[in-house]
């Protein structure tokens, strides 16, 4: 018993240190989902860990990112990249987003959720 203790407060502290790296590093961020657009792969109250856009060498379709729109962040999914300009959409929307976005406007890549926080 002694050991489980053990063994699930060290996997515990590891996961307690990389949410603070995550938290202080102004490369990676958190969003909590405030709308259901890209169930069923991310659900409304789930968190999102984001990272840098470079990482893994760039911007593909298929990957999700959140970009600024206005004062507000969105996360979906690429649909196709052209150039500097993506098209993207939530995974329960029909239709593409109404506007292609910049690739200056992507603020972070989808690393991982934590769901319902």
């Amino acid at each position: 018993m002694n050991i489980l203790v053990r063994t699930a407060s060290i996997i515990l502290g590891l996961i307690v240190a990389a949410l603070a790296f995550v938290f202080f590093s102004p490369d990676y961020g958190f969003y909590i989902v405030r709308s259901e657009s890209m169930k069923p792969a991310i659900n409304m109250g789930d968190v999102v860990v984001a990272g840098p856009v470079g990482a893994g060498g760039g911007i593909n379709p298929g990957d999700i990112v959140t970009y600024e729109l206005g004062k507000n962040l969105i996360t979906h999914r690429v649909l196709s990249v052209d150039g500097d300009t993506l098209i993207t959409k939530g995974d329960a929307n029909e239709d593409p987003d109404p506007r292609p976005i910049q690739f200056s406007q992507v603020k972070s890549r989808y690393l991982f959720k934590i769901p319902y926080v």
